[in-house]
């Protein structure tokens, strides 16, 4: 048996009137308990009738902020922004940072800088204990100096000369034998060959004095570039072996690495100028030279990246900072503007679209998708019964 209530044709509208009469008409021949699961049923319809509505607004919301992202790429969005801020982002570095280290182990016998300290090439940053060594090269320069053998084998060898001329001449004569002449020519190859070895001995204690120079050298660690001591790693009496002994910054010039968005690549060459502005109080902008370029687009931000070389005399500025920068055409005028960008962003292809938008003909401006529409495409009638 049905009501004149559940026989009205207009079920989109959630009349609480016609809800209220079905149920006085169906109290009227169910009985008590049938009537509370009624009621608990009005009240489930309700909150969803009012909770539809919500759900549907948020989705249109949705739909309406994703249509309007659809037509212009990622890529374009960003270098928009890019060319309406001040710059593009830099950071400054230094050129080179160096692990200073030890060719030999030993123990620290002193430290000749600190951190902070500005140090030249060359300059003596550590001292090993180096006893042994000055020991070893003042034995191999002793025996360099050593003379005596020499000059002992170059008189022997002018003595044996001259009793081979006697011989000579004796012979002619017949006053000696052929035997005596042979034997004064053997003293004299003999004498000769002593001299010839003690000239090599010699030699070799001159190679000595330059083996053991080079390896008391190697006590004393040098500065290997011109910068600024960043940390300090040993200290008097340490046994060092494997271990930097000390962190060197080069500072003049700087590295500049610039961030420049992927419509600008090709553009920028090797050895054209820019403008950076360290984000410092006072401190105005400076003339860098591009020294490289990458040839790889990173994908996850849409940039590549560019270094310049910043001049840097006195090291006044610091490495670590960021910066502003400003690429400059051949002409010195700003090679990124907002126009330049605006013409990227135009020409930028559109990314890969769903199945709404891929039904859509060549040549017809794209249609969009009102929110009314994605609403109806995805939330159902709120007056549709339930299956």
């Amino acid at each position: 048996m049905r009501c004149k209530a559940c026989e009205s044709p207009d079920l989109s509208a959630p009349n609480p009137s016609i809800a209220l009469g079905h149920i006085e008409a169906q109290s009227r021949m169910a009985p008590q308990h049938e009537l509370r699961e009624l009621k608990v049923s009005r009240m489930d319809k309700n909150k969803a009738h009012q909770r539809r509505p919500q759900l549907a607004q948020a989705l249109a919301w949705a739909a309406a902020s994703l249509c309007a992202g659809l037509p212009g790429t990622l890529g374009a969005q960003t270098a928009a922004s890019t060319a309406q801020s001040a710059g593009l982002d830099c950071l400054i570095q230094a050129s080179q940072t160096v692990q200073v280290g030890t060719a030999t182990a030993g123990v620290v016998d002193s430290v000749k800088a600190e951190r902070g300290d500005y140090v030249r090439k060359g300059q003596v940053l550590v001292q090993l204990q180096n006893n042994v060594e000055r020991a070893a090269l003042a034995m191999a320069r002793e025996k360099a100096d050593q003379l005596g053998e020499v000059r002992a084998t170059r008189s022997a060898s002018e003595l044996a000369k001259a009793e081979l001329k006697r011989a000579e001449d004796l012979v002619k004569e017949n006053f000696v034998s052929r035997t005596y002449f042979d034997r004064q020519r053997a003293e004299l190859e003999v004498a000769s060959g002593r001299g010839q070895q003690a000239e090599e001995r010699r030699r070799l204690a001159v190679r000595e004095v330059e083996l053991a120079s080079a390896q008391l050298a190697q006590r004393t660690v040098m500065a290997p570039v011109d910068g600024v001591v960043v940390e300090r790693f040993v200290s008097p009496g340490e046994y060092v072996e494997q271990k930097p002994v000390m962190r060197i910054a080069q500072v003049d010039p700087l590295r500049v690495d610039v961030l420049v968005p992927a419509a600008a690549f090709g553009q920028v060459a090797v050895g054209s100028k820019a403008q950076v502005t360290p984000e410092l109080l006072n401190r105005r902008a400076q003339t860098a030279t591009v020294s490289g370029v990458d040839r790889v687009i990173d994908a996850a931000s849409h940039t590549f990246r560019v270094r310049l070389e910043l001049p840097n005399p006195g090291g006044k500025l610091p490495p670590g900072l960021r910066c502003k920068a400003e690429l400059l055409t051949a002409e010195g005028k700003p090679l990124i503007t907002k126009e330049a960008f605006g013409a990227a962003a135009d020409k930028a292809p559109s990314p890969a679209r769903g199945p709404a938008q891929a039904a859509q003909l060549p040549g017809l401006p794209p249609a969009k998708p009102t929110a009314a529409k994605l609403a109806e495409a995805t939330v159902p009638a709120a007056g549709a019964a339930p299956r």
